[in-house]
């Protein structure tokens, strides 16, 4: 049976239009995909060829057969361009595109004019045809194994087959004649328009298959440079924080030295808010850590019982210096019943002012600004304490208050001077977020800005202080100071001496370790950064041999990160002292480390932790089981414990991990060592991640929790 041409023709038009606007619609789904364009042009490029040759019997000839057997064979370099280009070969080659042109259009001319030849003309447009997919299919094809996708490959076999089709083609014009029948219908009728159809339906699904599959790498990209920017972030925050508190280690600690040799009071009022200076400013930046890590989670809160008052008085004392600068009035209004003593978290309150009070300032160049204090009581002994800064400054339209709490952002007037980073009011905003309330900002332009929050807390009776130096019980003590920078050496060699402690330093880790090894210590003043190594690998080395395996050991640190501050409360240390370092808070935690209870010392005060090895539960175990039988299970310890903590860290379903540990914290509180078991049984599982540092800090507490059970069992073996 023979089909008509021109039936064929025009149903392939159809075909190639209906597949043309599907084409259109995945490329405005996808305008930016790299090569879509010039897929679009070869597509569209497809039912026009088609339609030239359908209408051979009514237009010239030349445009018939020459144009549209060029637009055929433009389309299927452009699909080959295209191909270059999102399969990331190279950019488009326009000479390519030139070069074709220039010898194919001649070629065919002369078969057309000269001496015309149909047989000729067809395997001319289908070899520069064959030529064109097969390098597109192998654009697809040439990927390396990790980039590949569905998508490329899907779009390689239809390259491939549209080459298979075209060979079939020009096998079949040397086997039958022109003359028969079955050339007619297998060769003219069939393969022309079946090209026609299949080339820009096949292109558009795989194209359309390609796009979706590069959106969603993009998506993934975008997503790891995320996570990766926020980790580069956080490690920027967490080294500047560092380098910040290891200079602000030695203004503020020779602040304090300076005082006793001070007379005017004038000048010790001056050295007292240095310290309070340093010391805003040391809050401020673990403040900034947390917020950086306050997408991913919360903020801790420590409440305490304060006189928010007597906070305010105190900021107010050390902003006055900057207001009177610019000639302006700092107010403080309260009502004179204002509760003395409230349970709120007094460094997130005091940085969320200190921020509106600094902000303030900036924003205005005369007048006043006042801070202003208003409570309403609530059921259950709560106030609502409603806290405001208002300022006769400048002000802010509509617009610059609606971007005013985006981080880095500030209004046009602050932003001319080049004053501040613009990430006050951000931070300002997630310590508000963290303490159940927001910041509500009215302000009128060229009038002023008044910015309050109100704070739902309890009311406590105020806690009643005797002070009393910390170290008025203390004998002197022989202390090994482990710090590798001078300055922090000085400044806290002068604190130790000054209240008659022998201290002998050591610069890195490998000389700490030597010195406990031949020396006995009463105390060991610990550096977590070392220029040779980290101050776990010396905590377990000192735990391990020599003299000092249970001297008490109080870590110096300027790395304050809730992860850091995690990992170091799982540390056989007596305390954890943050730089800069308080004289009072130094002492303090000297103080704890002679008493049998380790404590983390912070600037807010001690709390206490679970002794090391309490007899009292091995004791129950040594009257059920024989001496042979406890010792055996002693000796197993070790070994238990690190294959236990190991199968847990490699866990990802948190179910198993708290039964793993709920076990293993059962085991080894039956042997007394409950600091141990507290320490398990609150690692982070966020924190897995870092598994190489949790084994090492967990290990000097492994360490010295089972060297204190043999002791008592070798003592009290009988």
């Amino acid at each position: 049976m023979n089909l008509d041409l021109q039936i064929l023709s025009f149903s392939s038009i159809l075909a190639s239009i209906v597949s043309s606007v599907f084409f259109i619609l995945v490329w405005r789904l996808n305008p930016n995909m790299p090569g879509i364009g010039l897929w679009l042009l070869a597509v569209i490029g497809q039912p026009i060829s088609t339609a030239l040759t359908a209408l051979r019997d009514i237009i010239p000839n030349w445009i018939s057969i020459l144009v549209s057997n060029s637009i055929s064979m433009w389309s299927l370099l452009l699909i080959y361009l295209g191909a270059r280009v999102f399969f990331g070969k190279q950019n488009k080659n326009w000479k390519i595109f030139l070069l074709t042109t220039c010898t194919f259009i001649p070629v065919f001319s002369y078969f057309i004019y000269i001496e015309p030849n149909i047989i000729a003309r067809i395997y001319i447009a289908y070899t520069y045809s064959f030529v064109f997919i097969c390098l597109s299919g192998h654009c697809a094809f040439s990927l390396k194994s990790d980039k590949q996708t569905i998508g490329s490959k899907i779009y390689g076999f239809i390259c491939l087959f549209i080459a298979a089709v075209v060979i079939v083609r020009l096998l079949t014009l040397g086997i039958f004649d022109v003359t028969v029948k079955l050339y007619e219908l297998s060769i003219s009728n069939f393969f022309g328009p079946f090209l026609a159809y299949f080339v820009p339906s096949a292109i558009t699904l795989s194209v359309f298959i390609l796009c979706y599959e590069k959106r969603e790498l993009d998506v993934k990209k975008l997503e790891l440079t995320a996570t990766q920017e926020v980790k580069l972030k956080n490690n920027m925050l967490t080294t500047l924080s560092h380098e910040l508190r290891t200079p602000l280690n030695g203004i503020v600690g020779l602040a304090q030295l300076m005082k006793p040799k001070v007379n005017d009071k004038s000048l010790i009022d001056d050295l007292n808010t240095i310290i309070k200076s340093g010391n805003n400013l040391a809050t401020l930046s673990t403040n900034i850590l947390e917020y950086a890590v306050s997408e991913s989670k919360n903020i801790h809160l420590k409440p305490a019982n304060i006189n928010v008052m007597s906070l305010i008085s105190e900021l107010s004392h050390l902003l006055t210096p900057m207001a009177k600068n610019k000639d302006l009035t700092l107010n403080i209004t309260a009502p004179s019943d204002f509760p003395e003593s409230l349970l709120i978290d007094a460094d997130k309150l005091h940085s969320i002012l200190i921020n509106l009070v600094d902000n303030a300032i900036k924003y205005t160049d005369e007048g006043t600004i006042t801070i202003h204090a208003h409570y309403q009581k609530q059921i259950n002994a709560q106030y609502l304490i409603t806290l405001s800064v208002s300022d006769t400054g400048s002000g802010m339209s509509e617009e610059e208050q609606s971007s005013l709490l985006l981080p880095f952002a500030r209004a046009e007037q602050v932003l001319s001077k080049q004053q501040g980073s613009g990430v006050g009011l951000a931070l300002t905003t997630k310590l508000l977020q963290a303490m159940d309330s927001t910041l509500e900002v009215s302000s009128q332009l060229h009038v002023g800005t008044k910015m309050a929050f109100s704070i739902l807390c309890d009311k406590r009776a105020p806690n009643p202080i005797t002070k009393q130096p910390a170290n008025a019980l203390l004998q002197a003590l022989n202390i090994l100071l482990v710090e590798d920078g001078q300055l922090n050496i000085d400044v806290v060699t002068a604190m130790l001496v000054k209240n008659q402690h022998s201290v002998h330093c050591a610069t890195t880790g490998q000389q700490a370790i030597a010195m406990c090894i031949n020396t006995q210590f009463d105390l060991i003043l610990l550096d977590m950064q070392l220029p040779d190594c980290h101050g776990t690998e010396v905590l377990s080395e000192i735990r391990s041999q020599g003299w000092n395996i249970n001297t008490p050991v109080i870590v110096l640190t300027a790395a304050v990160t809730p992860k850091d501050k995690a990992i170091y409360n799982q540390l056989p240390v007596s305390s954890v002292v943050e730089k800069p370092i308080m004289e009072d808070t130094l002492a303090l935690a000297i103080s704890a480390s002679q008493s049998q209870t380790f404590n983390i010392a912070e600037s807010t005060g001690t709390s206490a932790k679970p002794v090391i090895f309490d007899c009292g539960p091995f004791i129950f175990l040594q009257s059920n089981l024989s001496k042979q039988q406890l010792n055996l299970e002693i000796q197993k310890l070790p070994e238990y414990i690190s294959t236990s903590l190991s199968t847990i860290l490699e866990l990802d379903d948190e179910k198993l991990i708290d039964k793993h540990l709920h076990k293993l914290t059962s085991y080894i509180g039956q042997f007394g060592m409950l600091q141990l078991a507290k320490a398990i049984q609150q690692l982070d599982v966020s924190s897995f991640e870092r598994k190489q540092f949790i084994l090492n800090s967990i290990n000097p507490l492994v360490d010295i929790s089972i060297t204190n059970l043999m002791h008592y069992f070798e003592v009290h073996n009988d």
